[in-house]
């Protein structure tokens, strides 16, 4: 289970080596990683509202771009 609005895998979210995605809803994407300082398997869990928010090809996220998008993304 993997997207486009995903974080690939192999991607470093700061200690954090994101191996594969465990779940995604509404509201956001858990994901299978390792904690590269402590070698062990962790779940992170990324807040990605897909309703009001979209990743961008730098795996940045921002808001969509309609009007009240801004405001309920923040």
């Amino acid at each position: 289970m993997s997207g486009p609005e995903h974080l690939p895998a192999g991607y470093r979210l700061g200690e954090y080596r994101i191996e594969s995605v465990l779940g995604a809803g509404g509201l956001g994407v858990t994901y299978l990683a390792t904690d590269i300082n402590l070698n062990l398997k962790v779940a992170v869990k990324e807040y990605l509202p897909i309703d009001c928010s979209m990743r961008a090809d730098d795996q940045s996220v921002s808001a969509r771009t309609g009007p009240a998008d801004g405001e309920s993304f923040a």
